[in-house]
């Protein structure tokens, strides 16, 4: 009989953590696993999931009453649960993570949940911290993608934690590009505050009139774009800042470039880094919580991290891997050896060996 797990995790909008836990759908469906999704609700555009996964919409128009409405949705996940009968559950991010455990308790169903992002972020209220530390305990196992983000927890759920990294999409497991490269400072997110391109123009607005060859290129949509093309003007940078919009073909758009900067406040694990990294590129970080950018870049080896909102150390790091060849050479040639520590097939076998272990 075939083992059936559960995936669950808010909706399948385009973002990193949604497509982590698509592609993990994909794989467990692939190697005989009967496999449902469980999300809130349906949006327009969003990851496609693999030919014969079965998917169940777990919400429902709220009340505006909140204690009922939680207790009305988790009531939903529950019946589901009991219908459908898995082996296991995993969840991912914030509140879908505090409705799995409770949605289980009590079933003997085995719940894995995930946090995909700083903890002080991903529970934002005191409500949130306090369901999180106190339920996680209750979980057959809890991942994460950071130290720091496990040591947030109390050490009951650090003892049944893993960390595991993203895998990464095939498409940018790749030979590192060996021509001449883009004269091009590109950054790869989407357009909000959290990822303060603020910082970004401003540094690049120091340093641009050394570079005059140098352009930047900034993928991605969002909340702030109005307002950054606005400051890219009062900086005098229109002719020198491209806002590209989102691109599906993004990753081979920067193939060639010279140098991927995320300027992020905070991040869990950022897919975008990992695979500019994972192709080659000379890459510079803000060594953010909660500890993505420096579990994966060794500073001055394989990237550069500098302090969170520091403009001036963020164009100093600029200038330097845009004036030395040599130095961007090595960091990017050693960047690439990522490509083959988070390859899918070694990532998603690490996820099936946890997830079987703690179930």
């Amino acid at each position: 009989m075939k083992r059936k797990i559960v995936f669950y995790i808010a909706g399948l909008q385009r973002g990193g953590a949604e497509r982590v836990i698509t592609n993990l759908a994909g794989y467990f469906q692939g190697i005989g696993y009967e496999v449902t999704f469980f999300t809130d609700c349906v949006l327009k555009k969003e990851y496609t999931l693999a030919d014969g996964i079965a998917r169940e919409i777990v919400g429902y128009e709220p009340t505006g009453k909140r204690i009922r409405d939680m207790f009305r949705r988790i009531t939903v996940i529950r019946e589901a649960y009991k219908r459908i009968k898995p082996d296991v559950v995993v969840s991912f991010i914030g509140k879908t993570n505090i409705r799995a455990i409770l949605a289980a308790m009590g079933t003997g169903i085995p719940v894995v949940v995930s946090v995909r992002n700083d903890p002080d972020r991903e529970y934002y209220s005191k409500a949130m911290r306090i369901l999180a530390k106190l339920l996680f305990g209750q979980a057959a196992g809890v991942v994460f993608q950071t130290e720091d983000a496990r040591a947030w927890f109390g050490k009951k759920v650090q003892k049944k934690s893993a960390i595991l990294a993203n895998p990464l999409q095939e498409k940018v497991i790749r030979p590192r590009f060996e021509g001449e490269r883009a004269d091009e400072i590109v950054a790869v997110s989407r357009l909000e505050k959290a990822k303060n391109h603020k910082m970004l123009l401003q540094a690049f607005a120091k340093i641009e009139k050394q570079f005059p060859d140098t352009v930047l290129k900034i993928y991605g949509n969002g909340s702030q774009r109005e307002t950054l093309e606005k400051l890219s003007a009062e900086l005098g940078l229109i002719d020198r800042v491209q806002f590209m919009g989102d691109r599906e073909d993004a990753t081979d758009l920067i193939y060639r470039s010279r140098l991927f900067v995320l300027s992020s406040d905070y991040e869990g694990m950022p897919n975008a880094l990992l695979e500019a990294m994972a192709m080659g590129l000379t890459v510079i970080a803000t060594d953010c919580p909660c500890g993505g950018p420096k579990t994966v870049i060794e500073n001055e080896e394989n990237g550069l991290l500098v302090p969170v909102g520091d403009v001036d150390s963020l164009a100093a790091a600029m200038k330097k891997v845009l004036s030395d060849d040599k130095l961007s050479e090595k960091l990017g040639r050693n960047a690439h050896k990522l490509s083959e520590q988070m390859a899918p097939e070694r990532v998603h076998k690490a996820w099936q060996e946890y997830i079987e272990g703690v179930s």
